[in-house]
């Protein structure tokens, strides 16, 4: 929900996926707990974590909407703390999807030199390189036609309440990062059970000849460990073998992750003697950088993460 003022944690932000405020005017239904017991041994779940598997919302927001009467299963309205089968059938009521449809998601296109999120800046200076201050008016992409809403100078993303980064990318890093009021969007790309793909496009220096590279990008694509862990299985080859040589010491590998460690991919590279000289991200999940514009942004839909 689009909200002026201070801007939210991502911690904060998976916790309650964007404040919605509470309707105080509204009594809503009446604590209830076992309502829906079942005779025949049928595992029962809370109405929030089914909502939340069901990726309609987070628990936290669930039971808000429950609280406000804005929840329907399987045709009356929830009520708060009861116990569903895993198989009734759940929606929000109009005012409820409203108020999770004004939620937003965008992308934009990092430059180098700019801190992915607010936790990170630990100056003064810091504060000035923010990333989320280049989602303005004047750098929205001209390309962003399908977007619904009306952007003004004092309602634009980098004012909004809420709006968290969900995939850092490093100081010294650039391409696709994801900003997002949704906690359900947030989960999907960087919560512990996250299966969605990230992939960059990293230029190294390697310590050898191409043809040395080969056990290398073995070790990189499985085999290595970060903090005494093993790293899941890596996607990673050669885009251009033509362009190393002698003159060219340099080559670019795409690599593709299923998970997102502290500066994963430099210190992959580290251990297999490779120096990285630049790492782009090109791709999370099915959305793609495309040809957005360097220091741009547009806004997305949070649909295409939540199949996922």
């Amino acid at each position: 929900m689009l909200q002026l003022g201070r801007k939210h944690s991502l911690a904060a932000l998976l916790r309650c996926s964007g404040g919605i405020p509470w309707r105080r005017d509204r009594p809503g239904p009446t604590n209830f707990r076992g309502l829906s017991n079942s005779s025949d041994g049928e595992e029962l779940l809370n109405i929030n974590r089914l909502m939340s598997l069901k990726g309609i919302c987070s628990r936290r927001e669930a039971n808000e909407f429950v609280r406000r009467g804005l929840v329907d299963v399987d045709g009356r309205i929830a009520l708060l703390g009861e116990e569903v089968s895993r198989h009734a059938t759940v929606r929000l009521l109009q005012e409820a999807q409203e108020e999770k449809m004004s939620e937003l998601t965008v992308m934009l296109h990092k430059p180098i030199n700019w801190i992915s999120q607010n936790s990170d800046a630990t100056s003064k200076r810091d504060r000035h390189r923010l990333a989320i201050k280049l989602l303005t008016l004047e750098n929205q992409s001209s390309a962003d036609v399908e977007h619904t809403r009306a952007y003004s100078r004092a309602v634009v993303p980098s004012t909004l309440t809420g709006l968290a980064c969900a995939g850092r990318l490093d100081f010294e890093s650039s391409g696709l990062l994801i900003f997002t009021q949704d906690g359900v969007v947030a989960r999907k790309l960087i919560g512990q059970e996250s299966k969605i793909e990230k992939e960059y496009h990293v230029t190294v220096h390697p310590s050898g000849q191409l043809s040395d590279l080969t056990p290398s990008i073995h070790r990189l694509r499985h085999g290595l460990s970060l903090d005494g862990k093993a790293l899941k299985p890596a996607q990673v080859d050669v885009l251009d073998e033509r362009m190393f040589s002698p003159s060219n010491d340099s080559i670019t590998l795409r690599i593709v992750l299923s998970e997102g460690r502290y500066r994963q991919i430099r210190r992959m590279c580290a251990l297999v003697g490779m120096k990285v000289l630049r790492l782009h991200r090109v791709r999370v999940g099915d959305l793609f950088l495309g040809n957005l514009e360097e220091g741009k942004w547009r806004e997305i839909d949070r649909s295409i993460f939540l199949n996922k």
